[in-house]
């Protein structure tokens, strides 16, 4: 199976991220047959969600602030794991998701900071959902927006 952007779009269509969709690993994953949408990476490679920044993409993708890392559309903000500088761009409707999706298989313990695709830090920390705690990441991004009101109102 070749690349197609007929076939990459189909793909994100169907839940995988636009960043996998146009990583040539993943094609040749494809092309090999390997089951459940695996890729020919050598090693871990995942996202924010799974910990990590997609440390063996290879794919035409340069700015990774600019669209969302999940379907694609225009980012209105962007996430990155704690501790990292690579930040990743989110769109409003994903990024009510971003928090509450973990990897297959995976527990996961990092932490999620919201930042805009500047680096700018909005909320320094969003621990990964538990089931009695679950908020959405677009609940997170109200508050950070209503306290930094709140702090400028404090100044005048």
């Amino acid at each position: 199976m070749t690349f197609s952007y007929d076939k990459m779009r189909a793909a994100v269509a169907n839940g995988l991220s636009i960043v996998c969709g146009t990583c040539a690993r993943f094609w040749e994953g494809r092309a090999a047959e390997l089951p459940d949408s695996q890729c020919t990476a050598a090693g871990p490679c995942s996202g924010p969600i799974g910990g990590g920044s997609f440390e063996l993409y290879d794919g035409e993708i340069t700015d990774f602030t600019r669209w969302c890392f999940k379907c694609g559309a225009d980012a209105t903000s962007a996430v990155r794991v704690a501790g990292t500088e690579k930040s990743f761009g989110v769109c409003k409707p994903c990024s009510d998701h971003v928090v509450r999706l973990a990897p297959v298989g995976r527990v996961t313990h990092h932490l999620i900071e919201v930042v805009k695709p500047t680096g700018i830090v909005l909320v320094d920390t969003v621990r990964r959902a538990r089931p009695s705690t679950r908020r959405s990441l677009g609940a997170v991004l109200a508050e950070a927006e209503t306290e930094l009101m709140e702090r400028a109102e404090k100044r005048r």
